[in-house]
């Protein structure tokens, strides 16, 4: 009777205080693993969780395809844990760690404390394309350069023949030539539209003995460029039947002026002899050149006598009456008893400066843009942010200006955002982007005599792209396990290593503490690691945590600390205390 009633109780005992489930199998394969959701930048996956409560976690396998083939044919990638442990039960999982517009493939399996199920069978995923930038506004049409080298080939008494020379530019459509009679009489010039691209013209409608200004100005869809520099002519006088007495005529235009030497404090001029006896003396004509402007164009300084009389038929002359570093356009007069001939072409003269005086200053060179190095998008835990580089200006610099222009969620911005002082700083961290923004960005060099831009460059900021040149790798982080004195967890890690671009130039900063994380598995949100220990303080690479309970499932993570701040996180380990 005895014997019954004890064996009564035992059996109610066993039945309200059950003992702890322990795994005694491996778990069963997981099914239903599936693709729900895929970015340029991320894939989700879900699957069917096993009917076993003894499963502690999930392993998350993967690899690339390799061409169309699926599966694990010959000739396909082997599968690498790419998540060993996903920290717990959930049955969704996201991989932010892909490639844009690349193939992978997927396999599960759930493990408890007896070991591995089978592997699950394949999702097949397929990230999209990184997003393209919008288009850009089409550069407007620019004005042709104006043609150079304006002569007359050919001047008779009834026809003058120009020719110049075509400015290069393939957008010309046409020609204008501007003709203007110099006379004491104020008359409307004359404009003749010359359509195609003709570099020669001949004027057939002038007058004997008068004297005309020619100008010859380039146009496209754009409208007209600056005219060129003008050409003085003068007609032949009229035929005169060769059985008629001639009577003693003005000079004819004198030809050929150039300057035969040039230095700081002398210009020789020369020009050609016109071979004329009547001819007594030349008149040297000189006016200051104003900005760019040649001839005798609006705002022009009037030329003057600077030698009334050479004194002899000489074709040729020396001006020591000269400026070291001065502009200055000259024209020479032949006279006679009769009077004087039409001035000559223009020259023009620039004397160089005094030896020992230092040239004007000039705005800088345009600063240079490497693609090797321009852009280096940023990304760490609390920020992100992007460096523009640039090259040295020619010249003399006093510094730079950043500009930017930003196309953000549908909206644009564009101006200044920076200003540098200091010439030998040659970039600048650009804090207020955000990621998949779409930026142009470009630069000005500067001096006290102007500024000059570089080219325009864009970049979409895509986490695909960033680098981590100043961060810590996460330590690797060997398995925790029961401490010595079998009071605690004992964690145990690896010294991290720098991630550094190759086009990065800072050293990266050693490591000086470490920061230890944990996540109860029993009490806390999944995957959601608290603070264990904000700073070490020393570089010992191990840890006993004392703060457990028996029983307990923990899982720990480590980072370490350098000057820049932390680094990245280390893998996730999981340990379960003793009872």
């Amino acid at each position: 009777m005895r014997l019954a009633r004890t064996t009564l109780m035992l059996l109610t005992v066993a039945l309200l205080c059950p003992l702890p489930a322990t795994a005694r199998t491996p778990p069963s394969q997981p099914h239903g693993l599936q693709v729900t959701a895929a970015t340029h930048a991320a894939i989700v996956l879900t699957w069917d969780a096993p009917a076993d409560d003894t499963i502690t976690g999930y392993r998350l396998l993967r690899r690339h395809v390799d061409g169309a083939t699926y599966g694990d044919g010959r000739g396909a990638a082997a599968f690498v844990a790419h998540v060993p442990d996903t920290g717990g039960p959930d049955t969704t999982v996201t991989d932010h760690s892909v490639t844009p517009h690349t193939r992978y493939v997927y396999r599960v399996v759930a493990f408890n404390d007896a070991g591995d199920s089978p592997r699950s069978s394949y999702a097949n995923a397929k990230t999209l394309p990184a997003p393209t930038p919008p288009d850009l506004p089409p550069d407007p049409p620019e004005l042709p350069a104006r043609p150079q080298g304006v002569a007359a080939a050919a001047i008779s008494h009834d026809a003058v023949t120009l020719v110049w020379n075509a400015p290069g530019d393939a957008t010309i459509t046409g020609y204008q030539v501007v003709r203007s009679k110099r006379t004491f009489l104020l008359v409307a010039p004359v404009v003749i539209e010359l359509a195609g691209t003709p570099t020669t013209w001949t004027d057939e409608d002038v007058e004997p003995g008068t004297r005309y200004w020619y100008e010859v100005i380039a146009r496209n869809a754009a409208g007209d460029s600056a005219p060129a520099d003008h050409v003085d002519v003068t007609t032949l006088g009229a035929v005169v039947a060769p059985d008629l007495e001639r009577e003693i005529l003005a000079p004819s235009q004198p030809q050929g002026l150039v300057a035969t030497a040039i230095t700081h404090d002398a210009v020789a001029l020369a020009w050609e002899d016109p071979g004329d006896a009547t001819l007594t003396g030349y008149r040297i004509l000189r006016r200051e050149r104003d900005g760019a402007v040649y001839g005798d164009g609006r705002g022009a300084a009037k030329f003057v006598a600077h030698v009334p009389d050479t004194g002899s038929a000489d074709p040729t002359w020396t001006d020591e009456a000269i400026v070291p570093g001065t502009r200055y356009v000259y024209r020479v007069v032949a006279f006679n008893d009769v009077g004087d001939s039409p001035r000559s072409r223009y020259l023009n003269v620039e004397t160089p400066p005094h030896p020992g005086i230092s040239p004007p200053l000039t705005p800088p060179g345009r600063p240079a843009l490497s693609d090797a190095n321009l852009f280096q998008y940023h990304v760490t835990d609390t920020a992100n942010w992007l460096t523009f580089t640039w090259g040295t200006a020619a010249g003399e610099v006093d510094g730079y200006e950043v500009f930017r222009t930003s196309y953000v969620d549908g909206q644009s911005d564009s101006g200044a955002i920076a200003a540098i002082s200091d010439p030998s700083v040659l970039s600048y961290d650009d804090h207020d982007v955000v990621e998949g923004g779409y930026y142009t960005y470009w630069v000005e060099a500067y001096n006290a005599a102007g500024e000059t831009a570089s080219e325009h460059r864009w970049i979409i900021t895509d986490q695909a792209i960033a680098v981590q040149s100043e961060a810590l790798i996460g330590p690797y982080f060997h398995y925790p396990r029961t401490s010595d004195d079998g009071q605690g967890v004992f964690l145990e890690w690896e010294v991290p290593y720098y991630r550094v671009h190759t086009n990065h130039e800072q050293a990266a900063e050693p490591v000086t503490s470490y920061q230890i994380l944990r996540w109860d598995r029993d009490h806390g949100t999944v995957n959601t690691y608290e603070v264990l220990v904000e700073d070490t303080g020393d570089l010992e690479t191990t840890y006993t945590d004392y703060d457990v309970r028996p029983g307990g499932r923990y899982v720990y993570q480590v980072r370490a600390w350098n000057d820049w701040g932390l680094g990245a996180r280390s893998v996730g380990r999981a340990c379960t205390c003793p009872k």
